[in-house]
């Protein structure tokens, strides 16, 4: 009720934009998540017990549902058992070389290029063990413009959209590429493999490389959602051993 209130307040009574809005809160969500740590007693002894620990599994920014194994960071306020509530652009919680390997799936659109990215790409080589992977899931940009080059209805049926019935939100090709690129201000930027390489080179990660849905070289990282699979790049690394 609360925030249905200083919903109708901000947007109707000072005429903020809905997109703007969602961003403040989305902002406020991640700073009061920072606070979590403090008076939240179980989130206190999450964080006392991974201070001590190696070899571990973390899925940044990537949701609250349940990877047994695994150490899950992200802002809502609720999540299992072995879920942080952290906001992952800050300096992470973690010892150094303390992962043996680090998922972001789906996350990592969600971040400036040209200040979020390199802080947070550095926060996962400090915590990554020598060898360590990495493993990034983003939209393919590169699929999205092919199919909207073509035209070709069997393009987009394999990115998971039916050209005749695209959703009523999306209502033309280039509404869902702008989705892929902007969805409403919450993504970033776009990128291809090229780029996402480019990238990685560029923070010091080592072979990188092009995998497929629930193909990994690390055996212990192929827990990719399978509703992401039509549509998205799937790119792995390591740290330098």
């Amino acid at each position: 009720m609360i925030s249905k209130i200083a919903r109708h307040i901000i947007t109707k009574k000072l005429k903020v934009p809905d997109h703007k809005y969602e961003e403040l809160s989305r902002e406020l969500l991640a700073y009061s998540a920072q606070f979590s740590s403090v008076w939240n007693k179980h989130q206190r002894a999450i964080l006392k017990r991974i201070r001590t620990l190696t070899d571990l599994s973390i899925s940044l920014g990537s949701g609250t549902v349940e990877k047994p194994g695994w150490i899950l960071i992200d802002i809502p306020l609720r999540g299992p058992e072995n879920y942080l509530r952290w906001d992952c652009r800050r300096r992470l919680p973690f010892r150094d070389s303390s992962a043996a390997r680090i998922l972001i799936e789906h996350y990592f659109e969600h971040l400036d290029p040209d200040t979020e990215v390199p802080r947070v790409l550095s926060e996962c080589r400090r915590i990554l063990q020598p060898g360590g992977f990495l493993r990034i899931i983003v939209p393919d940009a590169e699929r999205f413009l092919r199919a909207y080059v073509s035209g070709r209805a069997e393009d987009w049926s394999a990115l998971g959209f039916k050209l005749d019935a695209l959703p009523p939100d999306l209502p033309t090709p280039m509404t869902v590429v702008n989705h892929v690129f902007h969805q409403r201000g919450e993504h970033k930027a776009a990128y291809d493999y090229d780029t996402l390489r480019h990238v990685l080179q560029t923070q010091g990660f080592t072979h990188i490389s092009r995998k497929k849905f629930g193909e990994s070289d690390d055996p212990g990282m192929t827990i990719d959602r399978p509703n992401h699979a039509p549509y998205s790049l799937y790119v792995e690394c390591r740290k330098p051993a």
